[in-house]
């Protein structure tokens, strides 16, 4: 073949080797590569899908050094019956070793019939070493899809000084590449001898670490013989190129004769020689005529015909009735010239034989432009057994003509196939349901067709099929599949079978291909396959069936309903929608199998969805089946609510409990969903309908509580309706302001309970003990427990040894009646005196303790021996606590004011007045939880009479006593932004009566002084204001009281005196009884 093809480069003009090479790639490809009518090329070399990089087709890049970038062009091109659309072009990460280092300028859409579009992948390697990549190309027509698997490969170089890289037209070029090709502009065409020059630009890169150094004239163009005068090398590289930088070089093509020139440029440099390969084909002006038979050149007057240029058709089985089997030869016409010639006739002369065993295609004649080509077909279809000869005689109007000899031979056929006992020819292309070569119309969902074929021999030879003979080829022959194969070899006359399933796989939608079609190999030693087309129909046979979901058990509400068919359908539209006790609405479709609507209930109870059969079809046209009936539980009954046990008011932040019952089970309820104004919920529990929470107060104002519609859902999911609000009053004002009154009387008692015998310091008892710096005393009973000191001047003076006489005289030694040892018989006062006292109480009155403390700083002036006059300041600390309120309180007050005392001038009768004004400061803790503070003014008035009449040893003094206490509490802001208002309180009383003693004078010098007394009591003004518990005892009330004691005076000045009463006589709801002890002891 190749000497034939050589011996007709020799003889003929044109393209020569290089077109011709071109034309041969596609027959290095077995015909699996074609199946999908899409072709891809590189230098104009076929590439198979997968198969390994080559450095001849580009897919194998050769040595690139590390940093460069070397390109390569690729041409796709639509060999199919219909458009070739281009999804994507792209490096797949996923396979190769270095996706990475390779990317691609790629393009999308469509590639018409028998076009071509281009596409370029540059090698960039990072590192030394094979580099490996996969580039995928997604393409698709009408019905079908494929992806086109591109390897690539090249070898990364680290450089190692100056380097060389050479391109062209933006494609790399290898160093000794195989041959020139268009793509990287070194096949610079077809010039005109004539008149014709070609310019090409070689771009020269220096990717090493060095500078790339040329001499003079460093690149030259040689051929076979060492000279090139077709190319001629008009622009030298610069003699120096720095890293990284490139140099240009020209190279022009004009041929000096018709016919393919070559030569190879070589390029010298420090980096070494580099040479490739260029091309061009001269032509005359012209047409020109060349004749190709599977891409060899066909002579004139070739008389031997040759398989490889297809002049030999080789067998054929004959059929004397012309249904024989076709074999078909392509031949080309090509015209190499400048003008185009027209084929005048392509005519068979038969050398013995039948007419019309040789047939061209066309028949008639046909122009061929210059520089095209144009395709004839012979077809060989013999009537006879044997050879058959013929001459072909191509003749044209203005480029000569080509006469060769061809042959076939006919055969009788050794291999015969039936179906359905009906004959099925060799290369059959019409499937027909009689032969049983159409399946006909198969179910695509889950139907299949079988069909058997018997393969006779009618031969006198053994018949070898091999093992797996029968195959599928073709577009479709995923749908068919090979369930039994037949025999290995069939005897002369014997017989096997073969059967074919046809299942289609995939789903029937619109635009897809419902035939589906496929070629039935069989091999044998005989035709090599014999072949004929197989042929189903896909179609849906089904009828879809919906489903409705969505649907509650129980609803409260509109509720969405899913209708889902088997498969997509048309013409379903909400009037389809049957819905009892309700109406459906907003109807939507997700896709064309899918749809919603929303479904309103009418009334309570069941609301039913149907669909019925027939509304909507499938897109084979298949009527649905009627949806089971869905049906839902329509309650739109809210629970209610009600927040039981709360108090109507409190007047403490204690945290009290409530209960929240529903008028039925619900779920969902939480501590959160009890909203409390001024207060927080905690603590729940409870389940159901019913439930318990702690509600506690922050003191802020009243608290309220409610429980917002929707918190909670019941069993049918309805949420409840709001609760009446509760509404808890607090009166924290109204509680803080009682602590604050009760804390301020039991205060005032207190002071009035202590206050300082002045009638002493005129007749001498004030401070009795005798000790020379005064006398403490203390006092005790069932309620309360008191501490007294006392001192003054006069005492500290007198037990120094100082004077008791003033310049006036003797004061008090006038007293009537004052016998020495009696109670009366006191330390003269001086003229001026100073004193203080000091008293401590505790007293429990009601819930409250309290502790009081008093000191009293007091100086007066004897104006006569019976009448002084003088001030005072009281000092005093008191603290209580209650428990049972958790509340306490604390202050310190101070009053001050002048006081008087006196004896009537020759009367045993005494008197006493005091006035005081002051303030206090205090800290009240209402409830246990905050403390603030807050101021008081006070004042007090006070007067007493005494008189003392002694008798022997008789001692009678008639006493009465008027007091008066008022304080008013400041206005404040407590901690919790509440206003305190001011509040005022205050305490009187009238006290009479006598009492009647006995003094018994002991051996030792002591007395025992026995008393009895009767008084009575009269309270006035009690103000209690805000306190809410009073006193027992209210204003007018008048009441009588009994006191007895016993006092007992020793020598040494001690002194024990004991002494009970009883309170409340004759008054209503009041009694009250105790006593006391006190012992004065000196303080020497």
């Amino acid at each position: 073949m190749f000497a034939k093809f050589w011996r007709g480069i020799a003889g003929r003009r044109g393209l020569g080797a290089i077109v011709l090479a071109v034309l041969l790639s596609p027959a290095l490809l077995p015909a699996s590569a074609y199946a999908l009518p899409i072709t891809v090329t590189g230098n104009g070399f076929g590439i198979v899908t997968g198969a390994s990089p080559l450095l001849f087709n580009g897919t194998n890049y050769g040595i690139v050094i590390v940093g460069d970038t070397a390109g390569q062009f690729f041409d796709i091109t639509n060999t199919g019956s219909s458009d070739l659309t281009i999804n994507d072009i792209s490096i797949s990460l996923g396979n190769g070793t270095n996706p990475g280092e390779f990317t691609v300028e790629a393009f999308t859409g469509p590639i018409a019939q028998n076009a071509t579009r281009s596409f370029r992948v540059l090698f960039s390697p990072q590192v030394d070493g094979i580099r490996t990549a996969q580039v995928m190309i997604s393409a698709s027509r009408p019905g079908s899809s494929t992806t086109f698997i591109l390897p690539v490969m090249g070898t990364g170089e680290i450089a190692g000084g100056p380097e060389i890289s050479v391109s062209g037209n933006g494609q790399h070029i290898l160093s000794a590449g195989l041959s020139a090709n268009a793509s990287d502009g070194t096949f610079f065409g077809t010039v005109d001898v004539a008149t014709g020059q070609v310019s090409r630009t070689f771009t020269i890169r220096n990717p090493g670490t060095a500078d790339l150094v040329f001499g003079p004239n460093a690149v030259s163009a040689v051929d076979s013989n060492g000279v090139s005068p077709d190319f001629t090398i008009t622009t030298q590289p610069a003699q120096t190129v720095i890293p990284g930088e490139s140099t240009s070089l020209t190279v022009a093509f004009d041929p000096s004769n018709d016919g393919l020139k070559e030569a190879q440029i070589r390029i010298n440099s420090n980096a070494g020689s580099f040479a490739f390969q260029i091309a061009g084909a001269g032509v005359v002006s012209g047409p020109v005529l060349r004749l190709t038979g599977s891409g060899l050149v066909i002579n004139n007057n070739d008389a031997v015909p040759d398989t490889a240029d297809g002049t030999d058709f080789g067998q054929a089985i004959f059929d004397d009735s012309g249904n024989g089997e076709q074999v078909t030869r392509t031949f080309t016409v090509h015209n190499d010239g400048t003008a185009a010639f027209t084929v005048l006739q392509v005519r068979i002369t038969m050398i013995g034989g039948v007419t019309g065993e040789f047939t061209v295609s066309p028949a008639t004649s046909f122009t061929v432009p210059a520089n095209q080509s144009r395709d004839f077909d012979i077809v060989f279809s013999p009537q006879r057994e044997g050879f058959r000869f013929a001459q072909i005689f191509v003749s044209s109007d203005a480029a000569g003509s080509v006469l060769f000899d061809i042959k076939g031979e006919g055969i009788a056929a050794p291999i015969t196939v039936t179906g359905n006992g009906q004959t099925i020819s060799l290369g059959d292309t019409t499937p027909d349901v009689n032969d049983g070569t159409d399946f006909g119309l198969v179910n695509i969902a889950n139907g299949t067709a079988s069909r058997t074929f018997t393969i006779s021999n009618p031969g006198t030879g053994v018949l070898n099929l091999g093992p797996n003979a029968a195959s599928l080829v073709g577009f479709y022959a995923a749908d068919f599949r090979i369930t039994a194969q037949p025999a290995e070899t069939v005897t002369p006359g014997g017989s096997t079978t073969v059967t074919v399933e046809f299942d289609p796989d995939f789903p029937q939608v619109p635009g897809a291909v419902p035939d589906r079609r496929a070629q039935l190999r069989i091999a044998n030693n005989v035709t090599n396959f014999f072949s004929f087309d197989i042929e189903g129909h896909a179609g849906d046979l089904d009828a879809p069936t919906v489903a409705i979901s969505g649907i509650p058990t129980i609803a409260n509400g509109p509720f969405t309903a899913i209708f889902t068919f088997s498969e997509g359908v048309l013409g379903f539209d909400i009037g389809d929608i049957a819905v009892g006790n309700g109406a459906a609405s907003n109807f939507a479709a997700v896709n064309a199998a899918v749809y919603t609507a929303l479904i309103t209930p009418a009334a309570a109870g069941v609301v039913t969805i149907d669909v019925a059969a027939g509304v909507a079809q499938d897109f084979s046209n298949n009527d649905n089946v009627a949806a089971a009936q869905a049906s839902a539980t329509y309650d739109d009954s809210a629970p209610s609510v009600f927040i039981l046990g709360a108090p109507a008011s409190i007047a403490n932040l204690n945290p009290f409990p409530i209960t929240i019952r529903f008028s039925e089970p619900v779920t969902g309820f939480t501590a959160g969903d009890i909203s409390v104004g001024n207060g927080s919920a905690s603590g729940l529990t409870g389940s159901g309908d019913t439930y318990q929470a702690n509600i506690s107060p922050s003191g802020r104002g009243d608290l309220t509580l409610d429980i917002a519609a929707g918190v909670v859902r019941d069993a049918d999911l309805n949420g409840n309706v709001a609760a009446a609000q509760v509404v808890v009053g607090l009166d924290l004002v109204g509680e803080t302001r009682a602590r604050i009154a009760e804390f301020l009387l039991n205060r005032g008692n207190h002071i009035l309970q202590n206050q300082p015998n002045l009638i002493g310091f005129v007749n001498g008892t004030h401070g009795g003990g005798g000790g020379p710096w005064g006398s403490l005393k203390s006092s005790f009973n069932e309620e309360r427990v008191s501490l007294a000191f006392a001192t003054s001047l006069s005492k500290l003076l007198g037990g120094n040894g100082g004077s008791t006489s003033v310049a006036t005289g003797d004061v008090g030694s006038d007293k009537p009646d004052a016998r020495p040892g009696s109670r009366f018989d006191g330390v003269s006062p001086r003229k001026f005196d100073v004193w203080t006292e000091l008293y401590g109480s505790a007293s429990s009155s009601g819930d409250a303790d309290s502790s009081f403390w008093v000191g009293y700083l007091g100086a007066h002036y004897f104006l006569s021996p019976d009448l002084l006059i003088g001030g005072l300041v009281q000092a005093d600390w008191a603290e209580e606590d209650n428990d049972t309120a958790g509340s306490d309180a604390s202050g310190f007050g101070w009053l001050a004011g002048p006081y008087v005392a006196g004896r009537v001038p020759g009367e045993n009768l005494y008197y006493e007045a005091r006035a005081a004004w002051g303030r206090s400061y205090n800290d009240i803790d209402p409830f246990g939880a905050y403390s603030d503070d807050f101021q008081t003014s006070r004042w007090l008035v006070r007067a007493k009479v005494a008189g003392v009449f002694e008798v022997e040893r008789w001692s009678i003094i008639p006493e009465a006593s008027f007091a008066w206490f008022q304080e008013t509490q400041e206005a404040y802001t407590d901690s919790l932004g509440n206003r305190i208002e001011d509040q005022t309180v205050s305490l009187g009383e009238v006290k009479f009566g006598p009492k009647v003693g006995y003094d018994f004078a002991l051996d030792n010098g002591g007395t025992v002084s026995p008393t009895a007394g009767l008084s009575g009591v009269w309270n006035f003004g009690i103000r209690e204001n805000a306190a809410s518990s009073g006193f027992p005892l209210s204003d007018h009330d008048l009441r009588a009281r009994l006191d007895a004691g016993l006092d007992v005076r020793l020598p040494n000045g001690w002194m024990l005196a004991s002494e009970g009463y009883i309170d409340g006589l004759g008054a209503n709801d009041y009694e009250a009884y105790g006593g006391k002890v006190r012992m004065t002891i000196p303080i020497q």
